[in-house]
């Protein structure tokens, strides 16, 4: 992470104001058809992933080109599940626990879905088993997203971070 920041750091001073910009300005892409409570729990989130890294989608564009492919992104982390705050000690922003407001949101499943990549333990983070493509990520994502209203607004801020790179993901 610390010789990606080197080496593109105008890029990621670039995506960090763009990322924030949008994060802000996150009520202008919400879906008109929800509850207010549904709308503040987004808005609630926008401002928590500001206070977050950058591991997710559009961080690794640099080294891809214009033509990136959601399966040649990596470095990807669900910020809600797999906190890698260990992995970017070299930013000043970093990932820290959900809100309680949001935390009390999330559905904690009893089993994981079976067919997901995504590991939740600290140690299995420590192994980088938690290190996904964007398509991965995507699929991890839509895996939660009917039973856990935090995983669907993530969905929706990811649809207005990065509305060209949701288009390419496979269903």
């Amino acid at each position: 992470m610390a010789e990606h920041n080197l080496k593109y750091a105008h890029f990621t001073t670039d995506w960090h104001d763009y990322r924030n910009n949008k994060l802000c300005n996150i009520d202008t892409h919400i879906l008109s058809d929800l509850t207010l409570a549904q709308t503040m729990t987004i808005t609630i989130l926008a401002g928590f992933l500001q206070t977050t890294s950058h591991l997710e989608l559009g961080y690794s564009i640099a080294r891809q080109g214009d033509n990136a492919q959601p399966q040649d992104i990596w470095l990807v982390t669900c910020s809600l599940c797999g906190l890698a705050y260990h992995l970017q000690r070299d930013v000043h922003h970093h990932d820290g626990k959900l809100t309680q407001s949001l935390d009390r949101i999330r559905c904690y499943l009893a089993k994981k879905v079976r067919h997901d990549k995504l590991t939740h333990g600290h140690s299995q983070l420590q192994k980088c088993e938690n290190m996904l493509n964007a398509q991965k990520h995507y699929t991890h994502i839509r895996l939660y997203s009917d039973t856990c209203f935090l995983h669907d607004a993530y969905d929706q801020i990811l649809d207005a971070l990065y509305p060209e790179m949701q288009a390419h993901m496979i269903p």
